[in-house]
């Protein structure tokens, strides 16, 4: 999906626009991200933080805020969140999830599910990590 980053010009706060200003793919999750039961905020660590794209994304949730930053349509609705890493699960991963949380669930209103941090991953690694495939069934099962 093309989506492009939130302008700040705030007309998602007024009733110029009924979601964004902008015209791309981020209007048409609006309603599905409304519809859903949980969120699942995925993504590999580049040059130490979540990517680009999903950092874009998170941006484009200012369309849930109102003109006072209370949120509308997302308070209570769950959310996970899973980061993998090449480096050390703990090297990026606690931070980066501490991150998300803040802002998913402290500024949103979300209520965290759970989270998934993987780390130490190379190419095909994920075989035979057993341990962390059967952390993703344990919190898949959970919600």
């Amino acid at each position: 999906m093309q989506m492009k980053g939130c302008l700040g010009c705030m007309a998602c706060l007024t009733d110029k626009v009924e979601i964004c200003i902008q015209r791309d793919d981020f209007a048409k999750l609006v309603p599905k991200i409304i519809a859903a039961d949980l969120l699942i905020f995925a993504s590999p660590i580049y040059f130490g933080h979540i990517t680009g794209p999903l950092k874009t994304f998170i941006d484009r949730f200012y369309t849930f805020c109102m003109e006072d930053f209370k949120v509308k349509d997302l308070p209570d609705k769950k959310f996970i969140t899973i980061i993998t890493s090449g480096a050390p699960a703990n090297v990026f991963g606690p931070s980066i999830t501490k991150y998300l949380k803040e802002w998913l669930g402290d500024f949103l209103g979300m209520k965290s599910a759970g989270s998934i941090i993987v780390g130490d991953l190379k190419e095909d690694s994920i075989n035979g990590r057993i341990e962390d495939l059967n952390a993703a069934t344990l919190l898949g099962k959970s919600i």
